[in-house]
């Protein structure tokens, strides 16, 4: 009952933890006696519940009830006493009570020496909690003093590089702004962000749980939140520039860390890489098999040790993070006349005037060819994004909508709007919600639309833009279109078999079945395979593959002879809301439908033991290595999981992993019709001219829907996300 009051309270359902907790405590005081130690400990969580929910005065009560029985039944220097007098000080500081919080500080730093020694770590951080008190108070000097002391002992007996030195150097580095040494704190701050890389990478490969490192991931948000408060606050142009190299350095780590993973198994010769890579793929199979019998957690641990061991063998998060030498300055020198890039980066605002954390913010960086400086401007809470985003979502009024997607590029773009007016093309890398903004139909001050006076290219990192050019596989067109929902084919079909543990047939994902009853049938989707097939053929003079009716199934594209140049994909797309804030695996709630899919959800399976739906985690096993151009034809391709700094958990992060150059895909539901039409524009934009690229057509298809005053609804949710110059991965950037 506890360990439950714990996870409510972990997850902020304070209303549902604390009859828990009271239930808890009443039973032992019952049964063990008020004085037991458990009933001590069962005090201590209510006053922590309280006090994270403001309930200040019940917290008090609690925690000096609790401080009391403590000290009487296990003594002064018990551990357990010391975290209580640790949790009263705390409650004192948010009380902004500081006589009192440092008179409990005080007495909890000289048991720790007495009983721990002074060079104990929680000794240290003991001290620290003072310091900070100190802080609050604005007794900067005497903080100072605290904080050297502390960096000293932990650097000399926990090393540079150890999670509580470094969180000794984040707040000293604060402490130095309030002192206005802003060039040490600077000094301090780099030397932090170097020590969290080389930590990160050793913390990502060690790591076993996807979930766990997520958070790890999430926790490095601390660091970049403060630095980017600083930024704003001190308006230190060095400042400004070291958190732009930031932004770079720390987007989309784990992504590009998992592409490089992915070619290693598809191309590595390596014989324990190749046989990690074959068990990888194999367990990716059997978690997304549907199954009225549900036993999740051996296979996802399985899988989840093989992904270390894979991690450990390439050392891939290492290569990343190891790259300290990139700059935005890197990225000045390699874009081409005519260009920008923006950043958008959300992080949580600290206001050191107040000293307290106010909400999300949004920064926006604009990175110009040859400019001398990096402008980084912030943009204020993201709330108010989100809202204007809903209003465009949610409004049928077509003056309403105009004048929210008018307000959201000024609020967004606005302070960048004159430096980039006459740049042809503009990449954007976004972040948080701001991944489910169409660009290309957000309305400039003129009235245009944004596409109406920019090539607008969509990345996940500005960091894509350093990699050198790549090669595109010369393949041919794979398509799948007109798919039967209904059947699976009709016989087993050759391969090679292989044995596993059967988890297959005990394994479920029933948030899928839950949430989809059926896939109707798409009426235009085998016309837009045609139509596609044949604008393909006539301009590559190469013979397109492709699959229709139960051909279109799950064991056609993972067992693909070659890599294909075009993956087309005409069907539904789906995204799972999640109740869990956090999921375990992301990206087993979005995916594809494909033949068979409605028997799959009624726990039916085809002949390769296959239920229908591609799963997001199994296109990231797929080889797209060197593949041109993925287009997903289907609703809410764009959707999914958000992380911080991660971007979106879903298909787009799964085609990207998998390989692919190019992706497209879509941010809102699909017209059938509407998308054959488009679809079929685009592909004969593309494929009617030899210097065309995907980019530069998606732009003209759009272009030409606006000339016929087409609803912005039927051109606008198809967004390219490139890892290529304009989408076009034969261009060569001169320096």
């Amino acid at each position: 009952m506890n360990s439950l009051a714990e996870t409510y309270r972990s997850q902020m359902r304070y209303g549902e933890a604390e009859p828990l907790y009271k239930s808890c405590l009443q039973v032992s005081e019952e049964f063990l006696g008020p004085k037991h130690k458990m009933t001590i400990s069962f005090i201590n969580n209510l006053g922590l519940l309280y006090h994270s929910q403001g309930r200040y005065d019940e917290a008090e009560l609690f925690l000096n009830r609790c401080f009391k029985l403590s000290e009487e039944v296990l003594g002064l220097k018990h551990p357990s006493t010391f975290t209580i007098i640790n949790n009263l000080a705390v409650l004192y500081r948010s009380m902004e009570r500081y006589v009192e919080a440092e008179s409990f500080y005080t007495l909890s730093i000289k048991l720790s020496e007495e009983v721990l020694g002074p060079k104990h770590p929680d000794t240290i951080r003991n001290t620290c909690n003072l310091a900070l008190c100190y802080q609050f108070q604005g007794r900067y000097i005497e903080a100072e003093s605290l904080y050297q002391r502390c960096l000293q002992v932990s650097e000399e007996y926990l090393g540079p590089k150890h999670p509580a030195t470094l969180s000794v150097l984040l707040d000293y580095s604060v402490c130095l702004i309030m002192l206005k040494q802003v060039n040490n704190a600077l000094l301090h701050l780099k030397k932090l962000e170097e020590s969290m890389r080389y930590y990160a990478g050793d913390t990502l490969k060690a790591t076993q749980q996807l979930k766990i490192r997520r958070k790890f991931m999430m926790s490095t948000s601390t660091f970049q939140s403060i630095l980017y408060s600083i930024a704003f606050q001190s308006k230190n142009p060095s400042i400004l520039a070291f958190a732009v190299d930031v932004i770079l350095r720390w987007k989309c780590i784990q992504e590009q860390a998992e592409i490089i993973m992915n070619r290693l198994i598809h191309s590595s010769q390596d014989p324990k890489i190749v046989q990690v890579g074959k068990t990888i793929q194999n367990l990716r199979s059997q978690i997304s098999i549907i199954h009225p019998i549900v036993d999740m957690n051996q296979l996802i641990q399985k899988l989840e040790q093989q992904e270390i061991k894979l991690a450990k063998l390439s050392n891939a998060y290492q290569k990343y993070l190891n790259k300290s030498y990139l700059t935005m300055n890197n990225i000045k020198q390699i874009l081409p006349p005519q260009t920008a890039v923006i950043e958008l980066k959300q992080y949580i605002h600290f206001n050191f005037k107040t000293l307290k954390i106010e909400d999300v913010y949004l920064a926006a960086a604009l990175i110009m060819p040859n400019a001398a400086d990096t402008l980084l401007e912030d943009l204020g809470p993201m709330k108010n994004f989100l809202v204007l985003i809903e209003k465009v979502r949610k409004t049928e009024n077509r003056q309403e909508k105009t004048f929210a997607l008018k307000l959201l590029y000024s609020k967004l773009f606005g302070a960048f709007d004159k430096h980039i007016a006459k740049a042809k093309t503009i990449y954007i890398s976004p972040d948080g919600m701001t991944h489910q903004i169409s660009f290309a139909r957000l309305i400039l001050p003129d009235g245009r639309f944004w596409v109406q006076r920019h090539t607008l290219c969509r990345i996940q990192t500005s960091r894509d833009l350093l990699d050198p050019s790549k090669t595109i596989n010369q393949g041919t067109l794979v398509a799948m279109g007109g798919i039967d929902y209904n059947k699976f084919p009709h016989k087993s079909l050759k391969t090679e078999t292989y044995t596993s543990d059967d988890y297959s047939y005990k394994r479920a994902i029933k948030h899928t079945t839950e949430k989809i009853k059926s896939f109707d049938a798409l009426q235009f989707s085998k016309n837009e395979v045609e139509n596609i097939k044949m604008f393909y053929q006539l301009s590559q003079k190469k013979t397109p593959v492709i699959f229709r009716g139960t051909s279109a199934n799950e064991y056609q594209l993972k067992q693909l002879k070659s890599t294909p140049h075009v993956l087309h994909l005409s069907t539904h797309g789906f995204y799972l809301e999640s109740n869990e804030e956090d999921p375990d695996r992301p990206m087993l709630l979005s995916g594809l439908a494909l033949a068979g899919c409605n028997l799959g959800l009624k726990g039916k399976k085809g002949p390769r033991n296959e239920d229908g739906i591609l799963y997001a985690i199994e296109v990231a096993g797929l080889n797209l290595f060197d593949t041109e151009l993925v287009v997903m034809s289907a609703c809410d391709t764009g959707k999914g999981a958000i992380d911080y700094s991660e971007g979106v958990y879903g298909l787009l992060r799964a085609f990207r992993v998998a390989g692919a150059h190019n992706i497209m895909m879509t941010l809102w539901s699909l017209q059938d019709q509407s998308a054959c039409d488009f679809l079929t524009n685009f592909y004969k934009t593309w494929l009617s001219k030899s210097n065309m690229t995907p980019l530069k057509a998606l732009r003209q298809t759009q272009l030409s829907f606006i000339d016929q005053n087409k609803d912005s609804k039927l051109w606008a949710p198809y967004v390219l996300v490139c890892a290529c110059w304009g989408g076009d991965c034969n261009e060569k950037k001169e320096n």
